[in-house]
Formats: C-alpha cells, sequence, structure tokens
C-alpha cells in the first residue's frame, strides 16, 4: 500500500513536472512577443523620428532659400529698376523661379499702400513676399521695405519720450510723436501736433499749436545702423586708437598723442575731442565719443558728421555745421549713434541735419537746430541714456529734408515667416 502511494506520488510529481515545462515555453514565448512588438515599435519611432528630421531639414533649408530670395530682391530694387525704386512699383512678379541650393525661389512685390498717387503717398513701403520651395518643402517669408525715410516730425520716437522745461518745436514740420507714450510739462512750444501711440499727457502750460492725439498710429522709424555709414567716411577711428582715411592708409596713434584734438582713451573704449580747434570731415568712430571741447566759431563753424558705433556725448559748446563735402548718402546726416545720444552743451551756431540713436537721446543744453531728431529705443545696452527727453531751453525748426534720410537703399521695417 504504501509502496503503491509512492508511484502515485511520482507519476503525480513528473505530471506537475511536464506541466512547469510547458509554463516556462509560454512565458518565453510571451517574452519573445513582447520583445518583438517593442522592436517594431521602436523601429516606428524611429522611421518616424527620421521622416520627421528629414523634413525638419527639409524645411529649414526652404527657409533659408526664402532668405536669399528676399536678399536678391533688395539687391534688384537698390540697383535702380523703374529708374529707381519708388513705392508705387506695379505688383507683381519680381524674380521667378530662380535656382538656389537645389531649390528654387520666387519673389513678388505689392504696394503697401496702393496710393495711385506718390506724391501724396506718406508711407514710402512695399512688401517683398519670397515663396521657397525644396523637395516638397514650401516656406514663404514677407519683409515690408522703404526707400526712403523724409520725417514727418521734428522728433519721432520709438519708446517714450518726454519734453519738459522750455523747447521751443517751431517750423512746419514742428511735431512730436512717440511710438509710446508722451509727456509735455511744463512751457514747451510746439508749433505743430504732440501725439503718441500710447498715452498724450499735457500738463502745466504748454503752447501746442496743433492737435494734441493719444493712439495714433505708429509712425515709421528706420534701423539705425552706423555701420551702413561707414564706406562714406573721411576718417575711420577703430577701436585700438588708430586712425585711417577713406582709403585705409595709416594716418596717426592717438592712444598716446592726440590727433587734431581727438584721442582715444582705451580704458573707456571712448574717443575724446576736447579742444578747440580740429579737422573737418565725416568720422566713422568705433567706440563711444565724447566731445568737450568748443571748436569751431559763428564765422567758420566745424564742418563734420560724427558717426558712432557706441554713445556719443556733447558736454562742450561747438559751432557745428553739416560737413558741405557729404555725398547724398550722408547729407543730411550731424549724428548717428549705435547708442544713446546726449546733448548738454550750448552753442551759438545753429545746427543743421539730422540727429539719430539707435538707442535714446537726450538734450538738455541750449542747442539750435535746423533738422529733426530720431530715436529708434531698439535696445538699451548703454547706461548713457535712460530715456528720451527734450529739455532745458533747445530750439529745433524742422520744414522737411532736401535729401530724404538712407535714400540710396532699401530699408528693411517689418519681416515674419508666413507658414511657420
Amino acid at each position: 500500500m504504501v509502496l503503491k502511494l509512492k508511484s502515485k506520488k511520482l507519476q503525480h510529481s513528473g505530471i506537475l513536472y511536464k506541466n512547469e515545462r510547458g509554463i516556462a515555453l509560454v512565458t518565453a514565448l510571451l517574452f519573445l512577443m513582447a520583445l518583438t512588438v517593442l522592436g517594431g515599435t521602436a523601429i516606428v519611432i524611429s522611421s518616424t523620428d527620421i521622416q520627421i528630421g528629414g523634413n525638419y531639414k527639409l524645411s529649414k533649408q526652404a527657409f533659408y532659400i526664402a532668405e536669399a530670395g528676399i536678399s536678391n530682391g533688395i539687391s534688384v530694387l537698390n540697383s535702380g529698376i523703374s529708374n529707381g525704386f519708388n513705392d508705387e512699383l506695379s505688383n507683381g512678379t519680381l524674380l521667378s523661379s530662380i535656382s538656389f541650393a537645389d531649390g528654387t525661389y520666387n519673389v513678388t512685390v505689392t504696394d503697401n499702400n496702393d496710393d495711385s498717387n506718390q506724391s501724396t503717398d506718406s508711407d514710402k513701403t512695399i512688401v517683398l513676399s519670397s515663396i521657397a520651395q525644396k523637395n516638397g518643402a514650401a516656406k514663404e517669408i514677407k519683409v515690408v521695405v522703404t526707400y526712403e525715410y523724409n520725417p514727418t516730425n521734428a522728433i519721432t520716437t520709438n519708446g517714450d519720450l518726454r519734453i519738459n522745461g522750455n523747447p521751443t518745436i517751431a517750423g512746419s514740420g514742428g511735431s512730436v510723436h512717440s511710438n509710446s507714450d508722451l509727456q509735455v510739462v511744463g512751457s514747451p512750444n510746439i508749433a505743430q501736433d504732440a501725439t503718441s501711440s500710447g498715452t498724450t499727457t499735457v500738463t502745466g502750460s504748454p503752447t501746442i499749436g496743433g492737435s494734441t492725439l493719444s493712439g495714433t498710429s505708429n509712425e515709421i522709424i528706420p534701423p539705425i545702423n552706423p555701420t551702413d555709414f561707414a564706406p562714406y567716411a573721411d576718417y575711420r577711428l577703430t577701436s585700438d586708437g588708430k586712425v585711417y582715411d577713406t582709403h585705409g592708409v595709416f594716418v596717426a596713434d592717438a592712444n598716446s598723442t592726440s590727433w587734431n584734438g581727438w584721442k582715444y582713451k582705451s580704458s573707456q573704449s571712448k574717443w575724446s575731442q576736447n579742444s578747440n580747434s580740429t579737422i573737418d570731415g565725416t568720422f566713422y568712430i568705433v567706440g563711444d565719443v565724447q566731445i568737450s571741447g568748443s571748436p569751431g566759431d559763428a564765422t567758420t563753424p566745424w564742418q563734420v558728421t560724427i558717426i558712432a558705433t557706441g554713445d556719443i556725448d556733447i558736454a562742450g559748446s561747438p559751432n557745428i555745421a553739416t560737413n558741405p563735402s557729404n555725398p547724398s548718402e550722408t547729407k543730411n546726416l550731424l549724428f548717428v549713434a549705435g547708442g544713446d545720444i546726449e546733448i548738454s552743451g550750448t552753442t551759438s551756431q545753429v545746427w543743421q541735419g539730422i540727429i539719430a540713436a539707435h538707442e535714446q537721446i537726450d538734450v538738455s543744453g541750449n542747442v539750435q537746430l535746423n533738422g529733426c531728431m530720431i530715436a529708434e529705443d531698439a535696445a538699451t545696452d548703454s547706461n548713457l541714456v535712460k530715456n528720451n527727453q527734450i529739455h532745458g531751453n533747445m530750439t529745433l525748426t524742422y520744414t522737411g529734408l532736401s535729401t530724404p534720410f538712407n535714400s540710396d537703399k532699401v530699408q528693411i521695417l517689418s519681416w515674419r515667416e508666413v507658414n511657420e
């Protein structure tokens, strides 16, 4: 009986053993199936990622081809088609099926204002559209460009503008405008309008001959880029204290000894002019500029245009007239700064021309200027001026420009990718 029971136990044990082998096989098959599914999923995901990466690459290539189309379109406009570029060019194709980087682009032009009478069109802008194709990928870039800038205001700023004290803004163009907020405080005398795209606030007892408005349309302000005017300079003052002429020929080293009153301060990366006599010309200066001397007089003014990549600080009392030998590209320019412009001096000579800053402008001296002021407010890298402000007893008279600012080439005002 005992032996029989043992026999059954062994038999039962054998059955268990065989069943366990079957379970292991099933488990192995299930594990193999799971691995197969995971592997297949990984392959699908990898293939999708590769496809997405390929599409992204083609999209970026098409984008760069569209950019090339914009650059080529601007070059065509700058070449003087249709007897000179103007914003009443007929809408249509400017460049068609141009091959570039194994793709193609087409550039079209559209009048941004659709004003058939150019003489009454104050917008002076057109839209360039570049559509690129690259192996099925397509991109479109649109830019708004202008071919000239003849400001309608004596003072135009992108940022906030404060006018206080006793300045006088005179002339047929004696208006002020801010594309942000405008404050008129105290007793300024403004011959025409005082407007802003934000809020215009008037306190005190100012005299405003035209409208006082808030929420008006933005005024166009072109890019203020000093490097655009570098080729037209008579002298180039570099960041290592050297002076070169218009042909790139070395003239002087102003690190230890001044050159015509110009001295380079390497510790401040600044060019200083503190003499009462100097040399006439158009100066392209790499770095900041400080004029603390008083060169020129009412009979023989300092005939100069200063174009600086940094700030321009006029603390002296120079008697200045715009350089008469300037070509049309710099004809109306007095001061152009890649940073701020601050004027705190006094002059007996009426200055002529445009004062334009990439950042902000502050005038506190008793300056007399026939011309206009422009502040792009594009950045706040410089600490010379914090906000646009006109105070003191400045007299600014503006009646328009005989030669528009940046009239020699197209300027990009805005840019966007259409099908992002």
